[in-house]
């Protein structure tokens, strides 16, 4: 299953990241979990070089969207200012 998560997250990377997040999240709820900011922060904190997605989507109101996947569950978060991630995170920057 993790493996369909990641090349749901490749395609993500391509330049189709709200649309791919969505379809994960509706299709597979119970492995993504939407969580607050700080939450999110705390689980990138503890992993050693996390891979996090990162896109902004909004057109009025810009918003921070970030992915990753921890200990096999794929968790999310959204913000309106950008996240301060740890120095060994590793970061891709996709396109909506």
């Amino acid at each position: 299953m993790t493996d369909v998560i990641l090349v749901m997250i490749l395609l993500a990377v391509s330049g189709h990241a709200t649309r791919v997040a969505r379809a994960i999240s509706d299709a597979l709820p119970a492995l993504v979990v939407s969580l607050e900011p700080a939450d999110f922060g705390s689980i990138v904190s503890n992993a050693q070089q996390p891979l996090i997605i990162t896109w902004q989507r909004g057109l009025l109101t810009k918003r921070f969207v970030y992915l990753c996947t921890h200990q096999g569950h794929t968790f999310v978060t959204e913000s309106r200012s950008p996240l301060t991630l740890p120095a060994d995170a590793k970061l891709l920057h996709a396109k909506n």
